[in-house]
């Protein structure tokens, strides 16, 4: 048995034994797996327990800003490992640059920035005096 809780079906939520009974009996419908996936393995694992049409990632994405990327190439069969917490310092606050360039690039200069800020704590963690640096990001 696997460790998913539930899948989305439609517009409600059914608990993993009736999702699978649903695929197996070939019904049109897509099932997207509830699998708070943490890395490329742990994505692959889910869809070859669920045989899901998705599956949901939530929190890891903080923990690997990464992690889609790795995804992909390990669907694709790549041996490629990615993972953010292993780039210096420099590349991490070039990347957090680029996401808030694209941000303002894609809703104006004058779209607020909040949505980013959760953001801001896995760009910055590993830096000296960082916990000071995202609470006065925070409260801006």
């Amino acid at each position: 048995m696997t460790d998913v809780d539930a899948v989305v079906v439609g517009a409600g939520v059914v608990g993993l034994t009736t999702a699978i009974t649903l695929a197996e009996a070939g019904l049109a419908t897509r099932i997207i797996g509830n699998g708070d996936v943490r890395s490329p393995a742990h994505f692959l694992r889910r869809v070859r327990e669920t045989g899901a049409d998705g599956i949901m990632i939530g929190r890891g994405i903080f923990e690997n800003l990464f992690l889609f990327a790795g995804i992909r190439a390990a669907m694709t069969g790549s041996s490629a490992t990615l993972e953010f917490a292993r780039l210096d310092p420099h590349a991490k606050v070039l990347h957090f640059r680029r996401h808030l360039d694209l941000h303002r690039e894609t809703w104006g200069a004058g779209r607020s920035f909040d949505m980013l800020k959760k953001f801001a704590r896995t760009y910055l963690r590993a830096f000296e005096g960082a916990g000071r640096l995202v609470d006065a990001i925070m409260r801006t």
